[in-house]
């Protein structure tokens, strides 16, 4: 899960990287916004890296998984569930 999440950090600094974005103040996130020497394309390349990780890790949950997976643990087969063949009424 984890290599899955660094893919779509390394795609945003790639990208930021690629486009020469400059960061003045590197260590206050978005709430630094101001200090950035382009915002859109940096919030692009936030968003490009968000969406890759994303389906980095949607794609990695779902390799080796079965259908038997997915179902709930209360779930009841009732192909193979025994049921009595006959019930007595109650008094």
């Amino acid at each position: 899960m984890i290599p899955s999440m660094m893919l779509g950090g390394a795609t945003t600094g790639a990208i930021v990287a690629v486009l020469d974005i400059e960061a003045r103040a590197p260590h206050g996130g978005v709430f630094v916004f101001f200090a950035i020497s382009n915002v859109l394309l940096w919030l692009l390349a936030i968003a490009i890296g968000a969406v890759v990780g994303g389906l980095a890790v949607t794609i990695a949950k779902s390799i080796g998984r079965s259908d038997a997976d997915d179902a709930p643990e209360d779930a009841v087969d009732l192909e193979h569930a025994h049921t009595p063949g006959h019930v007595p009424a109650r008094a």
